[in-house]
């Protein structure tokens, strides 16, 4: 419904009632958190560093995919939503307010769950590192229900925690369906209800048919494993790589800087069409090979391969195959709004000067 009601109308009010209503429903789960027995022990085992982790390429991995799937990078959906802003937007200032308030949730997240989890070594009397069903999708479906049939007012804990889950799954999903939606739209000339219920329609059959199981946790956690770690960080890769090999980090930074209100320079372009790409591929090829070697979770071979591979494989081919299909209208007849004095324009772009 809130996609069918497109992006003013169903996205954005949906999201300036659920996001408040999210962070004021975690706010209270973290401060009923921080009062729990053994609270304290959870809070320093989350903000005692663990150095020798940094040397290992994993870490860095994981890092990199939690930080691509919060802030929805190399999903496409920034290309989406871009193409709803005015020509001409601020994109620096924004984009920093938007990055850190993420990571400020976070982190605020993080202190909720291991003041938690501390209350829950407390009650088997071990430590947090000793501790099972701490990662992946155990830790929300599996943990945090035992912890809260043992703690005091655990009704109203588990009503904060599952309440929020939901908000936070929803707003996700809204934004990633919106894309594959917005494309079905684009491709096919659909309006935004048919997109919707297309789009809609297949999900909720894919996933009653995969997530709707006994083994529908592991199923979930060996595609999530793959679609962010391998899926997700190749197409940053891969996206990265094309636009050094197009030349279009001076185009974007020359943009970037004629409307914005915070400036980048020439060590950003370095970062984000150097360094990043580089290190994101050694990591990415680390982690094929570790994952190639040593199954998953201790997930058998064929259960990795099915779910895990063929995860990936399948985008693959439905990305294909999608482009091979015609457009209802072709997308070179777009036509460029005129530049404004002082306006800088590339003619050795890529796609010819009209379209710089």
């Amino acid at each position: 419904v809130i996609l069918a009601l497109g992006v003013q109308k169903g996205l954005e009010r949906a999201n300036i009632i659920f996001i408040p209503l999210l962070v004021l429903l975690f706010v209270a789960l973290v401060v009923r958190a921080l009062f729990l027995p053994g609270a304290i022990d959870g809070l320093n085992a989350f903000f005692t560093p663990n150095w020798s982790a940094l040397l290992e390429p994993k870490v860095w991995l994981a890092a990199y995919a939690q930080i691509f799937f919060s802030l929805s990078i190399a999903f496409g959906i920034m290309l989406t939503y871009s193409s709803y802003i005015k020509k001409r937007t601020n994109l620096t200032g924004p984009g920093l307010v938007v990055g850190f308030a993420n990571s400020s949730f976070e982190i605020l997240a993080g202190i909720g769950v291991f003041s938690t989890l501390g209350f829950l070594a407390q009650q088997q009397n071990t430590s947090i590192s000793e501790l099972e069903g701490i990662s992946g999708v155990s830790l929300s479906f599996i943990t945090f229900p035992s912890i809260v049939s043992e703690m005091p007012g655990g009704q109203v804990f588990g009503f904060l925690f599952f309440a929020s889950l939901v908000l936070a799954g929803l707003t996700s999903l809204i934004s990633l369906l919106q894309v594959v939606s917005s494309s079905f739209q684009d491709k096919f000339g659909l309006t935004p209800r048919q997109g919707a219920l297309r789009v809609g329609g297949v999900s909720a059959v894919l996933s009653i048919v995969l997530f709707a199981r006994e083994d529908a946790l592991w199923v979930l956690d060996s595609v999530d494993k793959w679609a962010n770690e391998v899926g997700i960080v190749s197409s940053a890769v891969i996206m990265l790589s094309a636009m050094v090999l197009l030349k279009m980090f001076p185009i974007l930074r020359d943009h970037i800087n004629a409307y914005s209100s915070f400036k980048v320079g020439k060590v950003w372009q370095i970062f984000a069409g150097g360094i990043i790409p580089v290190v994101l591929l050694i990591m990415f090829l680390v982690e094929v090979v570790n994952v190639l070697q040593n199954s998953y979770s201790g997930y058998p071979v064929w259960f990795n391969t099915l779910y895990g591979w063929g995860a990936v494989l399948f985008m693959v081919v439905a990305a294909a195959i999608m482009t091979a299909l015609p457009w209802k209208h072709n997308p070179d007849e777009f036509v460029p709004e005129p530049a404004i004095p002082g306006e800088r324009i590339h003619a050795h772009a890529p796609f010819g000067k009209d379209a710089a």
